[in-house]
């Protein structure tokens, strides 16, 4: 039987560098022929995906907009996470719960955020959760340059990514499960330091 896989979240502010820090850990845990998948909140599923839009085509409270990721995030635990894990593969997360926690605008205080988020995934959480910091001013210059698909969580103002990098950096003050990382560093540099954190983690030795 496949040893159980861990599960692994990366998160930040828009334009923290996500996206490319995300390829160069999936480059160096293949080069390392380690069992994984690459995965992403809310869209990580065919159900998220419609709910995703459902959210990008209808206005709807703080609260079913709350209620709407909880349900995008139990799909995408259920169908995408557990599964792989099972399998003996670690699951790498774009985005999770506390996405839902930083950037939503519901009225959800801390503990009610964390009972939501634990009916919603049945009480399992990520082994590690990355926090890519960086100063919101750098990380707009950084979106200004990229191009995608247009997501109205990556429409809001520079106060809102202020208060969202608050809420990300308060997060972490409580639990151990976060680990905050330097996102003004160019990405294979911040990649390194998490692959270095990870592989710790995953029990596994470099070289080795």
């Amino acid at each position: 039987m496949s040893k159980k896989g861990f599960f692994i979240a990366v998160e930040g502010i828009n334009g923290s560098g996500k996206t490319s820090v995300l390829k160069a850990i999936q480059s160096d845990l293949e080069s390392l022929s380690i069992p994984y998948i690459i995965t992403e909140e809310p869209r990580g599923t065919d159900v998220g995906l419609a709910l995703w839009n459902i959210l990008h085509s209808y206005k709807v409270s703080a609260r079913t907009e709350a209620l709407i990721m909880s349900a995008s995030r139990s799909d995408h635990i259920e169908k995408v996470v557990v599964p792989a894990m099972d399998a003996g593969k670690h699951v790498i997360s774009d985005r999770h719960a506390a996405s839902t926690f930083v950037f939503q605008k519901s009225d959800l205080n801390f503990e009610q955020w964390m009972k939501l988020t634990e009916y919603a995934t049945n009480k399992l959480e990520p082994s590690r959760v990355y926090i890519l910091d960086i100063d919101p001013v750098i990380a707009a210059q950084r979106s200004t340059a990229r191009n995608g698909i247009s997501d109205k969580f990556e429409e809001l103002d520079l106060t809102f990514q202020y208060t969202a990098r608050d809420r990300y950096l308060l997060l972490a003050k409580k639990s151990d499960i976060y680990k905050v990382i330097n996102a003004a560093l160019e990405p294979e540099n911040v990649a390194k330091i998490i692959l270095n954190d990870l592989l710790n983690i995953l029990g596994v030795t470099k070289n080795s």
